[in-house]
């Protein structure tokens, strides 16, 4: 996708993929759309417009290319970082939000080092300190991480998984993260090098497998999700199990998340070979 600025030449900033990021096969063009959501008005057009495709083997859906360095950058330079006290009144509110997840984990492994990857305003590690764990945040937001470390005296790290070299943890999550990244099998490879060998990983993503999906699609109540110019992939429970099992996990739990619309929570145990 290009954005023209005047008397210069098209500037690219998708990055295409090849092939499907998950089995690096062809894929078909799917649906197009222009993204309505009122965070992007001010966007310019051409970077409102989002192709999907379809893998033509693994039937995972995805979008044509992902944002470069800087495309994000322009996409999100206009962001406000919200204020501590309205960061405080969303944790506190969140917090109920993640006692199903915390009691599943708690049937794996009952304390521990939890890294949450994509960690946001720090909920579930506010909540899962409660509950004993050591919490350790990663999040590319960096007025967010010192927000954590100055509020929580939580260990936090403006950086991704792959660049984040701790290792030996219990707990790991992408909560609503997997979806953002151009290449999440790469982020779970990851995640499975940096667990303990009784670790377990949990992951929270829309799941087009679920038989609300496509009434709500042809409803066009599902436009959260295809129009969301963050969003370059949409799982299914199956890819997302075959992904899984591929970068050395077994889900052991599927839950249906109770924070966003159509989303998914799988908890899976690190395999070791």
């Amino acid at each position: 996708m290009n954005l023209v600025y005047m008397n210069q030449k098209p500037k690219e900033y998708r990055i295409p993929y090849s092939s499907c990021p998950l089995c690096n096969f062809s894929f078909t063009k799917l649906e197009s759309y222009i993204s309505t959501d009122k965070n992007y008005y001010e966007l310019p057009d051409d970077m409102k417009n989002i192709q999907w495709v379809i893998c033509n083997r693994c039937e995972h859906i995805f979008t044509d290319g992902y944002f470069n360095s800087e495309a994000l950058n322009f996409l999100f330079r206009n962001n406000d970082a919200p204020s501590k006290t309205s960061s405080l009144i969303n944790i506190e509110g969140r917090r109920p939000f993640w006692v199903p997840t915390l009691d599943k984990i708690l049937g794996y492994v009952k304390s521990g080092k939890w890294l949450d990857v994509g960690a946001g305003e720090g909920s579930l590690l506010v909540a899962a300190a409660e509950y004993g764990f050591f919490p350790i945040a990663l999040d590319l937001d960096s007025e967010r991480v010192k927000f954590l470390k100055s509020t929580f005296n939580i260990d936090s790290y403006c950086s991704d998984i792959e660049n984040f070299k701790q290792k030996d943890f219990d707990v790991i999550s992408f909560m609503d993260v997997i979806e953002h990244l151009p290449f999440p099998g790469k982020a779970i490879e990851d995640a499975h090098s940096k667990l303990k060998e009784n670790g377990v990983l949990v992951i929270s993503t829309p799941n087009t497998e679920s038989p609300i999906w496509k009434p709500m699609t042809e409803a066009n109540l599902n436009t959260f999700y295809w129009h969301n110019l963050e969003h370059y992939h949409s799982f299914s429970k199956k890819n997302l199990y075959s992904l899984l099992r591929k970068t050395g996990f077994e889900p052991v739990n599927y839950s249906i998340s109770n924070r966003y619309k159509i989303c998914m929570e799988v908890i899976a145990k690190k395999v070791i070979c």
